[in-house]
């Protein structure tokens, strides 16, 4: 990076741990990051590839299998020992950096599915989001400058990760329980501008964790 002579910090966390046990140099049982990584791409390549959507399936698994190590990391608090679980890292439902990405792209399919958001944006009106979870979803997006600032203070991604995951558990629930498309025009282009921000926070939040996001999964 550019100009960042005495502006980073260094940030220390614990010993990883495997289902095995500790990894050690002294037991002879290290796990070498990219031996790590080989093994995620490998399990998350079996998704993408069932997936005709994705385009380029290479890159895409390679951004998933990076999301699935960091956010792992970058979730536990520092200084405290990490469990590590390759089938729990990549859990499409779970607290996961997959499920994150799996989150937003679903966000950006319905978006790309109405194809009016760029139209009705400069029309919306967001009085017309009356139901309590869209509320909640609002109140939650405030929050993410505070979030963020709280976690550049502490010097703690986790905190940032902890609100990402629930900011995507709260649009879940919001989308298997409120139509988003198929409801009148005005009310449907409010939720829509609602689930576009949400789709740049996670977006956002995630590139403050060094994760890159991809379109479709």
């Amino acid at each position: 990076m550019p100009n960042a002579k005495d502006k980073e910090t260094h940030l220390s966390y614990g010993w990883v741990k495997l289902k095995k046990g500790k990894m050690s140099s002294r037991l002879g049982n290290v796990i070498l990051g990219e031996w790590l990584l080989d093994e995620i791409k490998k399990e998350i390549f079996k998704l993408v590839k069932e997936n005709k959507n994705i385009k380029n399936k290479e890159e895409t698994a390679k951004r998933i299998s990076l999301a699935a190590v960091k956010y792992s990391i970058l979730k536990c608090g520092l200084k405290n020992e990490i469990v590590f679980d390759i089938k729990e890292s990549i859990n499409l439902s779970g607290n996961s950096g997959p499920y994150l990405l799996y989150t937003r792209a679903r966000i950006n399919s319905i978006i790309r599915k109405s194809k009016v958001i760029k139209s009705v944006k400069s029309k919306v009106d967001l009085k017309n989001l009356i139901e309590g979870q869209e509320q909640s979803l609002i109140m939650k997006l405030a929050k993410y400058p505070e979030t963020v600032k709280k976690a550049g203070e502490n010097y703690d991604p986790s905190e940032l990760a902890k609100y990402l995951f629930e900011l995507a558990q709260e649009f879940n629930n919001y989308y298997h329980s409120v139509p988003i498309l198929k409801t009148e025009e005005k009310t449907m282009a409010a939720r829509l501008v609602l689930i576009s921000s949400i789709s740049q926070v996670i977006k956002n939040g995630l590139g403050l964790l060094g994760i890159e996001t991809v379109e479709e999964m």
